[in-house]
């Protein structure tokens, strides 16, 4: 039985969606969600059963810290990898302390 796992990516940048979504799809076979900000995030999740999320650390109306808050808030067990292009100590110890389970550096 094959599964159907569905990857959410938000980022702001338009570049970052269109690459990861090419790749998920192409080489996994994922069906691949892109998001441009938090809340539209938020309401794909709320009609889709997302498997795992990739989030931009920072972003316009929700950061990926406050969106990982929300998300787990209504599934807590939706995985949540954060991407960024600003990596610092502070920013990966925020995001572990706040139930994100990864963090990768852009470019990846």
């Amino acid at each position: 039985m094959s599964q159907n796992i569905k990857i959410l990516v938000v980022d702001d940048e338009e570049t970052i969606l269109e690459v990861f979504k090419e790749y998920l799809e192409s080489v996994n076979n994922y069906t691949v969600f892109t998001a441009r900000d938090g809340l539209e995030a938020l309401e794909i999740i709320g009609r889709e059963e997302i498997s795992c999320c990739f989030t931009d650390l920072a972003m316009p109306v929700l950061d990926g810290v406050e969106l990982t808050k929300k998300i787990h808030a209504y599934d807590n067990t939706i995985p949540v990898v954060v991407i960024t292009g600003f990596p610092s100590t502070d920013n990966v110890i925020r995001t572990l302390k706040n139930g994100i389970v990864d963090f990768l550096i852009k470019p990846i």
